[in-house]
């Protein structure tokens, strides 16, 4: 499963490439995602030394349904049955095939604040990961000198992005507003000695809805409309009154 595992990080190598890695922290769970999408069309079937093209790659992890959420089980045998035990569980990613305007796949899983540091994408894909959570803190951090740039500088960019309502205590990623949080790694800008973020998951804050602004636009339509249907129909009404 190891070996395996690691084919995803090879097509991380393909021109125009870009990664997306993505958490959700809210009431105690952590729901993860890694998308992988290719932009350029043409390059969709260009071969690489395994004689595997980047649709193939996609096709495979898009579709893929024994890729172990927890770090320890990618020392495994894939062909043994997995034993669940305190420190491995069975649990596997979700598949997702995408074929858009861009082709590509996503993995996602959820796990428990003190689950999160097995994640095996996290493990895997970013040096010195670590995560802890002592009750109330929850700690996350890891180098920006992640492994698919090494080696592979096709690669255009990896962006991190951690949703949550809690209140950041101390953090050095870029505040987007609205409880999201996010870092852009690429070959020209990997300065950081180190990503991280600690949240105090005692206090919360209200969020707005992020479709808040279309009910806006909605609303202001409806009424404008509202409006100018008045306003018609009272000139009209107007308009036959000066007629008698």
């Amino acid at each position: 499963m190891r070996k395996l595992f690691l084919i995803l990080i090879l097509l991380l190598g393909f021109t125009g490439c870009t990664a997306n890695y993505t958490i959700n922290v809210f009431d105690g769970t952590i729901e993860e995602s890694l998308t992988i999408l290719e932009e350029d069309q043409s390059l969709l079937y260009e071969k690489d030394d395994m004689d595997m093209s980047f649709k193939d790659y996609a096709l495979e992890y898009g579709n893929k349904k024994d890729l172990y959420t927890n770090y320890y089980n990618m020392y495994t045998n894939g062909e043994v049955d997995c034993q669940s035990t305190l420190d491995n569980d069975c649990s596997v990613y979700e598949s997702e095939y995408i074929d858009n305007n861009s082709i590509g796949f996503k993995l996602f899983s959820s796990f428990s604040f003190d689950e999160y540091e097995n994640s095996t994408i996290a493990n895997e894909l970013m040096p010195g990961f670590t995560s802890s959570f002592d009750g109330r803190y929850l700690t996350i951090s890891g180098s920006s000198n992640w492994n698919p740039f090494k080696g592979y500088k096709n690669l255009e960019r990896i962006t991190i992005n951690i949703n949550s309502n809690y209140y950041p205590v101390s953090s050095n990623a870029r505040y987007k507003g609205n409880g999201e949080y996010e870092w852009i790694i690429t070959n020209e800008n990997n300065t950081l000695d180190s990503l991280y973020i600690i949240f105090d998951t005692t206090a919360t804050k209200r969020l707005a809805n992020k479709n808040s602004w279309l009910l806006a636009i909605i609303f202001a339509v409806i009424l404008s409309l509202s409006i100018l249907i008045t306003l018609i129909t009272f000139f009209i009404k107007r308009k036959n009154n000066n007629k008698i």
